[in-house]
């Protein structure tokens, strides 16, 4: 029974790692395509910049995510390492249950959750983008109003 047992849960677990890399590459193409499209906008591109100087932004939500996920498969390591088993058994029409345990998880064996801390270097690389397009559509617009000025001769 403990190989059956064994054999179902890794293919469970198989099953929702494919389930969750499938969701990831989706979410990471629409994530592509909107950044994308954000660049055209100088409303959006300072929402960006002004997310990433604050560290709310996409990219640290990633990171977040990505540790939390960690953090979850350490935890179900720990759980599913050391769980007891629970058994059914119908004699002459009554059930009974019983539980048989495993040995418990210490909380010390627990690791512990470590809280992404950034330098400002990979602040400065998040916001250096779209802090340039914005100069850059700055000076476009400037220059645009002075071509204008320019060629209606308004003094």
């Amino acid at each position: 029974m403990a190989p059956i047992e064994a054999e179902f849960r890794e293919k469970k677990r198989r099953l929702t790692a494919d389930i969750d890399r499938s969701f990831e590459r989706a979410e990471k193409r629409q994530r592509a395509v909107a950044s994308t499209i954000m660049m055209l906008s100088p409303a959006a591109l300072f929402a960006q910049a002004a997310t990433g100087l604050v560290g709310t932004g996409d990219s640290t939500r990633q990171d977040w995510t990505d540790r939390v996920r960690r953090r979850q498969i350490d935890l179900e390591e720990i759980v599913f390492r050391k769980t007891g088993r629970l058994a059914a058994r119908n004699e002459r029409g009554s059930a009974s249950m019983t539980f048989g345990e495993g040995a418990r998880a210490n909380l010390s064996e627990v690791p512990a959750f470590a809280i992404p801390e950034e330098d400002w270097t990979i602040t400065a690389n998040r916001i250096l983008l779209p802090t340039a397009l914005l100069f850059l559509f700055c000076g476009v617009f400037v220059f645009a109003g002075l071509a204008a000025f320019h060629r209606y001769d308004v003094r």
